[in-house]
């Protein structure tokens, strides 16, 4: 009988195996919707609702260190939850539930700020929560041998639906604010990221898997003891991707206002400026997979890395629309090269045992990071008028934080790749058959099997 088990096993994993690629792949695509009709327009709700430029920057720092925080009480929750499955669904329905008290608030015309930042935690929350979860989860449902080509093509699909609902939304928020209905027109796009979340919930949910790949089994090591086990390389790697994240930060929430209220551009403008990133960082992920191919992920760190430093600043040279879209497109081309990169890495230099507990310790840094950064933003442009030159002054010190993290990337370069753990723990640390050509971005909530971080509208600009 116990032999006959793995047989039946098997062949029901592989009849389940198409369905829950599809499956997928149409989760995918609301997730892309939703965040591209639905999170990219926070910050600009948060102006048009009247709760001013700071406030509006802000929402991108302590809400997502609430979702930083409360992803980690979800890796000693899960086991007690008992199934990945049901951990994930719910997790992604509560984040859909989150549009319905931000419908609300635009049908009320109000919402006070502290009501605005606890719903906005609360989206945060319940998707970064569900993220480890899902990195373990789909890791058993798609087989290893067609994981790099599988998620390359899932990874499209989020950024072409991204794509479309950012599009769709701003050419619907244009068409409103001519009108002079825009909060009604905030409750409308709102409504339909809230209906593509639930949708993403139900494909989740129509997953089969066995009681043995949905089981979440407890906890056998501690974050420490993970993070003191990789690789000194590993470790330089998240302590310079989080400092980065700090400086970025520190800008990056506030081009929005910056362009809105500043510099006075309709939904229209705002639109095309920041799609053109989407377009250009997407255009050029074949490109850096090639170089990546021939240079290896730390040649295309220094690539990215370096790129990254003078971004900010060239906000200050002109505020034309039409340079502000070929800053947009660089910025979408070296993003692309910088998330490919450290994605590279941490598959080269992460043991897959350690990668779940590693990423939350990433997810959790790069919260804190990101929250510091922006709240550090906010206090400067605040305590200095909420004018051009104070945002200018918050662009040109980014670049000066980015050009002193180069000590990290040096660090990261020449340190040691040996990892620190026993000798009988190792494994192979290219255990997905990767292909750089076509690798899936790392900056998608659940773009790829191993790394799921947030979708950030608003370094798109940085």
């Amino acid at each position: 009988m116990v032999g006959a088990a793995a047989p039946l096993a098997s062949f029901r994993r592989s009849i389940a195996l198409r369905p829950n690629l599809r499956a997928s792949v149409y989760d995918a695509g609301a997730f892309g919707f939703m965040v591209g009709a639905g999170e990219s327009y926070i910050a600009a709700f948060a102006l048009a609702i009247g709760l001013g430029e700071v406030v509006s920057g802000v929402t991108s720092s302590v809400p997502v260190l609430c979702g930083g925080i409360l992803q980690l009480v979800s890796l000693y929750a899960l086991p007690r939850f008992g199934s990945y499955k049901r951990w994930i669904v719910t997790g992604v329905a509560l984040q859909a539930a989150v549009f319905v008290p931000m419908i609300l608030a635009a049908f009320l015309g109000s919402i006070p700020a502290w009501a605005f930042f606890l719903i906005i935690s609360c989206y945060w929350g319940s998707g970064l929560s569900s993220a480890p979860a899902w990195n373990a989860w789909i890791s058993h449902i798609v087989p290893n041998k067609i994981r790099s080509r599988y998620f390359a093509k899932r990874t499209r699909v989020i950024q072409i639906a991204t794509l479309i609902g950012f599009l769709g939304g701003g050419w619907w928020l244009s068409y409103m604010q001519a009108s002079n209905q825009i909060l009604l027109g905030y409750a409308a796009l709102f409504s339909l990221a809230l209906s593509a979340r639930f949708a993403s919930a139900y494909f989740l949910g129509s997953h089969r898997t066995s009681m043995a790949d949905d089981f979440a089994p407890p906890r056998s090591t501690s974050l420490w003891q993970s993070w003191s086990s990789v690789s000194p390389k590993a470790r330089y790697l998240i302590v310079y991707l989080v400092c980065m994240q700090a400086f970025v930060q520190f800008s990056g929430p506030y081009f929005i206002p910056f362009m809105m209220k500043q510099l006075d551009y309709g939904y229209d403008t705002f639109v095309v400026v920041f799609a053109s990133a989407l377009i250009f960082r997407a255009a050029s992920m074949t490109l850096w997979g090639r170089v990546a191919r021939r240079y290896g992920s730390q040649g295309l760190l220094w690539i990215g890395g370096l790129g990254l430093l003078p971004l900010s600043t060239l906000w200050v040279v002109s505020d034309h629309w039409m340079w502000l879209i070929v800053v947009q497109a660089l910025s979408g081309i070296l993003w692309s090269a910088y998330e490919l990169a450290f994605f590279l890495m941490f598959l080269d230099y992460i043991p897959q045992k350690r990668r779940a507990d590693m990423l939350s310790i990433y997810y959790l840094a790069n919260s804190i990071a990101h929250c510091c950064g922006a709240l550090a933003g906010g206090w400067w442009i605040a305590s200095h008028g909420t004018n051009v030159a104070a945002y200018h002054g918050v662009f040109l010190i980014s670049a000066v934080g980015r050009v002193a993290c180069l000590v990290l990337l040096w660090k990261v370069w020449t340190s040691s790749k040996t990892p620190t753990y026993p000798k009988d723990d190792s494994e192979n640390l290219r255990d997905e058959i990767y292909d750089p050509v076509d690798s899936p971005t790392s900056n998608q909530t659940d773009s790829g099997p191993l790394i799921s971080p947030i979708i950030d509208r608003h370094r798109e600009a940085a």
